[in-house]
């Protein structure tokens, strides 16, 4: 069985494919079975399946801003 993070809002994520502004790194505004997620770029706010999340995050940092 694959390791679950453990994610709490506002951890910022980094995702292997960048959004459509170009971004990379986005804050998680909502933890579940869905998370809620912000382009830190453009601000756009985004739900997705957890499963499909975790599948994409190439880099995790609790709280801050991804460097």
């Amino acid at each position: 069985m694959t390791e679950r993070h453990n994610w709490q809002l506002g951890d910022v994520a980094r995702l292997k494919k960048p959004h459509v502004c170009g971004g990379l790194d986005w804050r998680v505004t909502r933890v579940g079975m869905d998370m809620d997620i912000c382009c830190l770029t453009c601000g756009r706010e985004v739900r997705i399946p957890r499963w499909d999340f975790e599948r994409r995050v190439t880099a995790q940092n609790p709280g801050n801003t991804l460097k």
